[in-house]
Parts: C-alpha cells; structure tokens; sequence
C-alpha cells in the first residue's frame, strides 16, 4: 500500500517514460516504457514486446534510471577496439567524422557535440569510446547504440582499420628429464 501511494504521489515517473529497474529478483536488469502504473503494480513494455507487470515494492525498493527525466538527450557510448599497432590519432579522426555523420539519424542529437575518448590500451588493443547523445522519447537507447556501433564497424571496413589479433607464441615444453634412464 505504501509503495503504491509512493509511486502514484512522488511523480518520479509516469506513462510513457522508459526505465531500467535493477533488483536481483530479475537475471538482469528491465529497460522499458512505462504503459500503467495502479496502486499495486507498474506495467513496462519491454523492448522485445513483452509487458512486465512490476510490483510497486520493488520499484520503491531498488534502484531505478528514468531515461525520460529530465526531458532532452541523453550520453550514450559504444566502445570499438582497434589494433594497437594503427595509428590511435588517425582510428580516433575516422571514429569522429563517422559519429558525427551518424548523429544525423532520426533520434540521435547533434547537440551536445559526439567525442571520442582513448578509453583503454592493452597489449594488442586500443578501445576507443564513441559517446553521443540520444533521446530515449524518440527512439530506444538500445537501437540508438546499435546505429552507431553499426556505423563504427563500417567505418573501420571502409578505412581498412585493422581488427586487434592477439599473439600467441608456441614453443615447445621444456624438457625435465622425465623417462630418461
């Protein structure tokens, strides 16, 4: 009952917004669209059409993103590993100039400004990070990530980067001594 109230009095969701509800009652997390909230349940629509009745108490009792508040775009990123031997300023100019292309698609935004970021370097890979900015009222996180990862991989094709390959070295086992007589 006192979830209820609390969920139809605080405002901090309504129809339509998209969530993600964590709780460790689920395998992972539920990222939706609002569709009703009573005083006992919210009801999400997920992604793949299913609608998930939730109930109130989990939703006052877990951590909750609303994707919708405040209203306008929000940063997404996608990372893109190149190999480490390729220029990273050169992987980083194509990265840039593609993102800023793809930001011109339905949903995504072109304000605030797409960047890459050198976000991590092991011994065979440079990942890059792609953030930019998209409104989950007008196409789906999920997708938007997927537009622009999509655009990366092209990208990387089209500029003949190469993909990171990890070095194995074979040598033959020592030899111990064992079975000689």
């Amino acid at each position: 009952l006192f979830s209820g109230l609390s969920v139809n009095f605080d405002g901090s969701y309504a129809i339509g917004d998209w969530l993600t509800i964590y709780s460790e009652e689920f395998p992972d997390y539920q990222y939706g669209r609002v569709t009703g909230i009573t005083w006992r349940s919210t009801f999400m629509l997920l992604e793949d059409g299913t609608r998930l009745m939730i109930p109130n108490r989990m939703v006052t009792s877990n951590p909750v993103t609303n994707h919708s508040r405040p209203r306008g775009p929000k940063r997404l990123s996608v990372l893109v590993p190149v190999d480490y031997r390729f220029s990273s300023q050169r992987a980083k100019s194509i990265l840039v100039a593609e993102v800023l292309r793809v930001v011109r698609e339905k949903g995504l935004s072109r304000v605030p400004d797409p960047d890459v970021l050198l976000h991590e370097i092991t011994s065979d890979t440079v990942t890059f990070q792609v953030r930019f900015y998209s409104d989950p009222d007008r196409i789906s996180p999920h997708r938007a990530r997927a537009m622009v990862a999509e655009a990366m991989h092209d990208a990387l094709l089209r500029h003949g980067l190469p993909n990171p390959v990890s070095q194995v070295e074979l040598v033959p086992p020592p030899d111990l001594g064992f079975g000689r007589k």
